[in-house]
């Protein structure tokens, strides 16, 4: 950016050590992100992964004179045991809103039936009336 900016990153950082923080500010920063959402909508947030990643970056290595423009995520691989995790609850969601679904259509069939069989009573009743008083 400019020549201070230089300078603070030759003899404050080095590119040597750039390397370093940059490696380790980064797992900290996503391990901190990772930790703070719930872990069924990790995959979702790359994006927003990338924006807190590129604030956090930009905020730590500012005083070396490092500006990040972007941060680009391509691949999230997570641990075989969270994975499955993941997958087990995302099945068992899948399975609690089939299960939902099923038991409201059942409601509704119930309730249709029982306001046929009402209108049916209704029907019937009305008919005996008729014919009570017209007798």
């Amino acid at each position: 950016k400019n020549e201070q900016d230089l300078t603070n990153f030759v003899y404050k950082l080095g590119a040597p050590m750039f390397d370093e923080l940059l490696s380790a500010e980064t797992e900290e920063a996503i391990r901190n992100f990772v930790h703070s959402v719930k872990h069924d909508r990790v995959m979702d947030l790359k994006s927003s992964l990338a924006i807190s990643l590129k604030d956090d970056m930009n905020a730590k290595f500012n005083k070396f004179g490092v500006l990040f423009e972007a941060v680009n995520i391509k691949e999230i691989i997570m641990p075989r045991l969270i994975k499955d995790a993941y997958m087990g609850s995302t099945e068992y969601r899948t399975k609690i809103k089939n299960q939902v679904k099923t038991h409201e259509n059942q409601k509704l069939q119930v309730g249709n039936q029982e306001d046929q069989r009402l209108t049916e009573l209704q029907m019937a009743n009305n008919k005996k009336i008729k014919e009570m008083s017209s007798a």
